[in-house]
């Protein structure tokens, strides 16, 4: 059998590191370039043709943006032209009901371009039902 003796464990002195030393350098700006004692100046780098793509994109999309913002067709910002009325405060009709017909149908041909349902459901509310009978008459918003 043999004996391993083991170091001791060493102890590092703390050294502090060496710090570059800064020196002045004459301004050399008279000189050309590629002679030795000429330092290369970095000037503004050129802007990659991508990046400048991207930017060009974003500004075209936030043009657009501002110009679909702007009230179209004259209006001035207003919902419907100066001098008409919106929608829903027209005089009131009465209509007959016909067989076969149901509010829906009727709204249709009170406003066959408009969206039926909310004159459905102004009707109903009124009638205070849904059902309809042939020869009846409902006052139509």
């Amino acid at each position: 059998m043999s004996v391993v003796e083991l170091e001791p464990t060493l102890t590092r002195e703390f050294v502090p590191e060496e710090r570059p030393q800064l020196r002045l350098v004459e301004d050399r700006a008279g000189q050309e370039e590629g002679s030795p004692g000429c330092v290369r100046r970095a000037g503004r780098q050129r802007v990659p043709l991508e990046v400048r793509r991207r930017r060009t994109i974003l500004v075209l999309m936030a043009l657009l943006l501002g110009a679909l913002a702007l009230p179209l067709g004259g209006a001035g910002g207003l919902s419907h032209a100066p001098g008409s009325a919106p929608a829903g405060t027209g005089h009131a009709a009465v209509y007959v009901v016909q067989p076969g017909d149901t509010l829906w149908t009727i709204a249709e041909r009170v406003d066959p371009s408009g969206d039926p349902r909310p004159l459905v459901a102004r009707m109903a509310a009124r009638l205070g039902t849904d059902e309809v009978v042939p020869g009846e008459q409902i006052t139509v918003p």
